[in-house]
């Protein structure tokens, strides 16, 4: 295991067999179920748009009860949800679990749009103490029909839950699974055919990530760090789509701008730093037709800040690091004799001259690296210093390349504390967040494992 005590009450095991830890699971509950409360309410405000839709039945299906008690097993599927991300056995296993339920939702969600259907019956008048919990159901019109989530989510965490089990445990929970599926009729929410939609999506699901083996995607390096930002870019993604069905501006441009904000959600929580697919000196059509909201405000941001903060700083004879380069400041590159540039930054467009050697290594912002990560650009820079001056950026030059140019002079033999000591001398005001120490921890521990500490020099080969 490879944990790291950076301080006295930290503790953090980078491994994908690592158990998650609290607040972990805890960040992944809020990130899939505020995914699911944005999918499923956005899809079912433009039901309530653009209703009447059809409604799709057998008649045998008249003769089934209405049975308002139901509706205690119908709500406890909630906390079926957060029991399975409270229990996930591993890091992997949780990752595993929210992709299910990602992906359960975005099919669902897309049927919801391509195939609005409505529920048929009139639910009749509720009394007692069910009739609270029925106010609050009134919450959610009845035009997310098919598949029904509610099987497809349920079926997929009593899975999660039930291979933490043994003996009565996995029988009660059976028992509570096939009480939530009947509930889903017998208080009146779904069709029959809704609920065998939902096995479907569970099925298919199960099949495009299973609990062993590869699976169609593989999420990248995740820490709770890319689930912080995550979570942000999904509630500024939710504030938004909320605007979007209640301001007079056109509803298409704020809920463009929702889209692009949940991509980017998204990508933060699979820790795919480079989902932008960034050439040397543009972005592609696609790209700026989806993102062109982050990338204008990225842009902004690095216009405020720019003026702000020193361009570039030498580490060492050869080694210079930064921020993005504007219009204006290739000269200064010119005049330090730089030879290749290494960009970190996939959120802002480049230009280098064509005389520059460029290469790219996409980063996601204000997280912590893979180890594995740094490694690579750490020998790039090393291979590019063989050919003169190198350049190494990120938007601002106060974190990303920071990290970057510290791997490299670990590689050669540095540790991190001397490393950080040589970056602060020339660029003090780098970003001094706790996750900067982390990662260099975890790329010190990569290194151990990579070979013995007495051999860590630079890899010339």
């Amino acid at each position: 295991m490879t944990k790291h005590h950076l301080n006295h009450s930290y503790v953090f095991d980078a491994s994908p067999c690592a158990v998650p830890m609290f607040k972990e699971r805890v960040l992944w509950s809020l990130l899939v179920g505020g995914f699911f409360f944005l999918c499923y309410g956005s899809a079912n405000q433009i039901g309530a748009l653009t209703a009447p839709h059809a409604s799709f039945f057998w008649q045998w299906e008249r003769s089934i009860p209405f049975i308002p008690e139901f509706v205690l097993p119908y709500m406890s599927s909630d906390i079926v949800f957060v029991i399975a991300f409270l229990t996930a056995p591993s890091r992997s296993a949780i990752q595993r679990l929210a992709l299910r339920c990602g992906l359960a939702i975005v099919i669902s969600s897309c049927f919801f749009l391509i195939l609005p259907l409505q529920f048929g019956f009139q639910i009749p008048e509720v009394t007692g103490w069910p009739s609270a919990l029925f106010d609050v159901l009134a919450f959610d019109r009845p035009y997310n029909q098919y598949p029904s989530l509610h099987i497809s989510l349920g079926f997929l965490c009593w899975r999660a839950i039930d291979g933490q089990l043994r003996g009565a445990g996995r029988f009660l929970l059976a028992v509570w699974f096939i009480l939530i599926a009947a509930s889903t009729v017998l208080v009146y929410q779904h069709h029959f055919i809704d609920t065998l939609g939902g096995a479907v999506v569970a099925y298919v699901v199960y099949r495009m990530v299973p609990s062993k083996g590869e699976c169609w995607f593989e999420p990248g390096f995740v820490t709770p760090r890319h689930l912080h930002m995550a979570l942000r870019y999904l509630i500024l993604s939710g504030l938004a789509a909320i605007a979007s069905f209640n301001v007079s501006v056109p509803w298409s441009l704020l809920a463009w701008v929702s889209l692009s904000l949940i991509l980017i959600s998204i990508s933060y929580a699979l820790g795919e730093n480079g989902f932008l697919r960034k050439s040397r000196d543009r972005y592609g059509i696609v790209t700026w037709c989806i993102f062109w909201p982050y990338l204008i405000g990225s842009w902004i941001n690095w216009r405020f800040w720019r003026s702000k903060i020193p361009l570039m700083a030498e580490v060492q004879s050869g080694v210079w690091l930064g921020a993005r380069p504007g219009f204006e400041d290739w000269q200064p590159l010119r005049r330090a004799k730089i030879r290749s540039v290494i960009d970190l930054v996939p959120e802002l467009s480049s230009s280098p001259p064509d005389a520059l050697d460029y290469s790219h290594h996409p980063l996601l912002d204000i997280v912590i690296p893979a180890p594995s990560a740094l490694h690579a650009i750490a020998r790039t820079i090393e291979e590019k210093r063989q050919l003169g001056n190198v350049y190494i950026h990120c938007a601002l030059g106060l974190s990303r390349s920071v990290l970057a140019v510290c791997a490299w002079l670990m590689l050669q033999g540095t540790s991190k504390e001397e490393a950080l000591a040589t970056i602060d001398a020339v660029r003090p005001n780098r970003v001094r967040r706790p996750y900067i120490l982390i990662a260099l921890a975890l790329f010190e521990e990569h290194l151990r494992a990579f070979r013995p500490a007495h051999t860590i020099l630079a890899d010339r080969n």
